[in-house]
C-alpha cells in the first residue's frame, strides 16, 4: 500500500480522540493508516500561511496528535523560519485544512531529514526530536519541548553535557531520529484496560508452521 500511495512517510501519530493512526506524507498530506491491514487513505492536505515566499519553506514534515484530537506539524525550513502549526479536525473542509496560521516560531532547524515529534500523554507536553544537516545527525540535532501556545522550542536538558560544555552539547542528539514515541506509565490515561470495546476479525484463512497456535 505504501508504494502506491506516495513516496514518502515523515512522521507518524496516534489519534487517541477518533482512535485512527495517522501519518504525514509528501506534499503536506496526511494519511490514515489501517492498524489491521496497513493501508494508507488520503485524509486530508494541509496548506500553511507562512511569512516566507519560499515554497520549499510551506511544506510540512512533522505530525504529533494530543489527548483531544489537535493535529501539531512543524514546516520544513532553517531556525529563522520553522514554525509550529496546529489544527483539529473541525478545520478540514473538503478534504483540505487551508491556510494554517503559524503558532509562533520554534528556532530549531527542520530539514528533509529523519526527525519527529511527539506528545507525551501523561504530561502533555509536545516534543520535538530535530532535523539538522544529514541523516546521520548533526551539530544542529536536539530534543526539545515545544510551548503549544507560542511555538517556541527550548532545549529538553540545558545543563548536562557529560565532559563537553552544556552551552552547546547538552540536549544535543548525536543522530538522526527517524521517530520518537513516548511510552506511557500504567496510570495514564491511555493505559491499556481490561474491556474490548471493539473486536475486529480480518482472517477467512491462514497458514501456520507446525506447533504455532492462533487466536481468534
Amino acid at each position: 500500500y505504501f508504494g502506491d500511495a506516495f513516496s514518502k512517510v515523515y512522521d507518524m501519530a496516534y489519534n487517541y480522540a477518533d482512535g485512527k493512526l495517522y501519518c504525514m506524507g509528501d506534499d503536506s498530506t496526511v494519511y490514515s493508516v489501517g492498524l489491521i491491514d496497513g493501508e494508507f487513505t488520503k485524509e486530508f492536505t494541509v496548506t500553511i500561511d507562512h511569512p516566507s515566499s519560499s515554497s520549499s519553506y510551506k511544506w510540512l514534515s512533522r505530525l504529533a496528535i494530543d489527548d483531544n484530537g489537535t493535529f501539531y506539524s512543524v514546516n520544513n525550513g532553517p531556525k529563522s523560519y520553522t514554525y509550529l502549526y496546529k489544527w483539529t479536525s473541525a478545520d478540514i473542509v473538503d478534504g483540505a485544512v487551508s491556510m494554517v496560521p503559524s503558532v509562533g516560531r520554534v528556532y530549531f532547524e527542520n530539514y528533509d531529514y529523519p526527525g519527529a515529534l511527539a506528545w507525551d500523554h501523561e504530561d502533555d507536553i509536545l516534543y520535538f526530536a530535530n532535523a539538522y544537516s544529514s541523516a546521520s545527525g548533526g551539530s544542529g540535532s536536539f530534543l526539545v519541548k515545544v510551548d503549544t501556545e507560542t511555538g517556541e522550542g527550548t532545549k529538553v536538558n540545558e545543563t548536562y553535557a557529560g565532559e563537553n560544555k552544556p552551552g552547546t552539547y547538552a540536549s544535543r542528539m548525536q543522530c538522526s531520529s527517524a521517530g520518537l514515541y513516548i511510552v506511557p506509565n500504567q496510570t495514564s490515561g491511555i493505559a491499556p484496560v481490561t474491556e474490548a470495546t471493539k473486536i475486529t476479525l480480518d482472517i477467512t484463512e491462514t497458514e501456520m508452521l507446525k506447533g504455532q497456535t492462533i487466536t481468534l
